[in-house]
């Protein structure tokens, strides 16, 4: 069929057509309200993810800055006890404030790690948030560390943070999603490690590690 042909029969379907379906056919009054009802909700999505990543880009780094803050307050002392691990726990709640912490959603792994003449890194003592040894870095256990950090007979505290973010839309606007085979997306864990070099001697002993 001829495109004329065509054409004619659409003009002959139409003039069969009620004159209320004609006018709505022809009418252009309402588009830019239906364009407007599309465009919004992507705007919306777009400006609200765009706030819910920089609000976890600042926690990601807040999150640096109390690993490496408590590796440097570790390294400052001749030894580690009760006292130095409850401040290094004060610092961290007091870093990553106004952002809730608790244990269920922060975490964090001191480990003092002992480097000998040959330059050989060793666990010598570590800690978790429940004063515990973690479990991965168990004395004497083998520990690599990046190149600039390995110096003989020197002392390390590394410290690794970690803590569950929750996305403020998806708890308070799409609860829904929670659980779905996107939680890793939706809860993404911000973990940072950091490292530091004891400031005088070359050994670190912890009082409370045995």
């Amino acid at each position: 069929m001829r495109a004329r042909d065509a054409g004619r029969i659409a003009r002959a379907m139409v003039s069969f057509m009620p004159a209320s379906l004609r006018r709505l056919a022809r009418g252009r009054e309402g588009a830019g309200a239906v364009e407007f009802a599309i465009l919004v909700p992507l705007l919306l999505v777009g400006y609200i993810g765009a706030y819910e990543l920089s609000v976890a880009m600042s926690v990601y780094n807040k999150v640096g800055r109390t690993s490496s803050t408590i590796s440097d307050l570790l390294t400052q002392d001749n030894s580690v006890g009760s006292d130095e691990l409850n401040n290094a726990r004060m610092a961290a709640n007091t870093i990553l404030a106004p952002y809730q912490v608790s244990a269920d959603n922060l975490s964090y792994e001191i480990v003092g790690i002992q480097i000998d003449d040959d330059g050989n890194a060793t666990v010598a003592w570590s800690r978790d948030e429940h004063d515990n040894w973690v479990t991965s870095m168990t004395k004497g256990t083998t520990v690599p560390l990046p190149e600039d950090m390995t110096k003989t007979k020197s002392f390390i505290v590394m410290t690794t943070v970690t803590m569950d973010y929750k996305i403020e839309l998806v708890e308070k606007v799409l609860p829904f999603l929670r659980g779905s085979s996107t939680t890793e997306i939706l809860d993404p864990k911000l973990k940072r490690t950091s490292y530091s070099r004891l400031r005088k001697g070359s050994e670190l002993p912890c009082s409370v590690c045995t």
